[in-house]
């Protein structure tokens, strides 16, 4: 640093005996036109490695920034409706934000364009596996269903009910099931996945119940002792 070079400083600011002095501060030189990266706003950190600093990082993503155009790839219509921002100044504003407002927005976006095109990739794995694959379309049986239904010491509710109609209705066609059964713990998933397996059986095939812990296959074997 030669005798009249302007810098901008940013740290912490301590006492050295009767001497104000900056702990270890972040600095950059103040050239004529030019923005300050490193100090005298919002800065992002990043993680680091050996040999890399933050302050190297952000150095050359602002050259990135700069230089690099990136297209937009939602319609304008889902950006206005959504109420998003543009994706090259949510990426600008998330590297280099001139206040918090920009953070959220840009953070908003990005975390849209996150869940959207995973969503779309889940949606498009399903779509080639179902049309790709084919199932075995299984006869079902509804008095034998009904009776085995009837067998249990207690009545289905409404919702155990409607999700044993949509898996059979899965399973009588040839396109593969691919569903989640979603309950509280206690709401009786386990008495609608034997029912699948009871279908599966009739049909002469072998089925497979999976818990995901020790404890919990062994509740369920000991449930179904006892009738579920």
């Amino acid at each position: 640093m030669r005798v009249g070079t302007t810098l901008s400083v940013s740290g912490k600011v301590g006492r050295f005996g009767n001497q104000i002095q900056m702990e270890s501060p972040e600095y950059e030189m103040v050239k004529p036109n030019a923005v300050l990266i490193h100090t005298g706003r919002l800065v992002p950190v990043y993680s680091t490695t050996a040999g890399i600093t933050s302050k190297w990082l952000r150095s050359r993503i602002n050259w990135l920034v700069k230089n690099f155009i990136v297209e937009e790839i939602l319609p304008l219509e889902i950006i206005s409706k959504h109420n998003l921002m543009a994706l090259a100044t949510a990426i600008k504003s998330i590297h280099f934000p001139q206040n918090l407002v920009q953070v959220e927005a840009a953070r908003n976006r990005l975390a849209f364009d996150e869940l959207l095109i995973t969503n779309l990739k889940s949606q498009l794995r399903r779509k080639i596996w179902q049309t790709q694959t084919q199932g075995i379309p299984l006869k079902i049986n509804q008095p034998k269903i009904a009776q085995f239904i009837n067998s249990l010491p207690f009545k289905l509710t409404n919702a155990q009910n409607k999700a044993v109609e949509e898996i059979s209705a899965d399973l009588a066609i040839s396109t593969p099931m691919n569903r989640l059964l979603e309950g509280d713990v206690g709401s009786g998933k386990t008495v609608v996945a034997a029912i699948a397996l009871f279908i599966n059986a009739e049909n002469g095939f072998t089925g497979c119940l999976m818990a995901p812990t020790q404890l919990l296959a062994e509740q369920t074997l000991s449930d179904n002792e006892t009738g579920f």
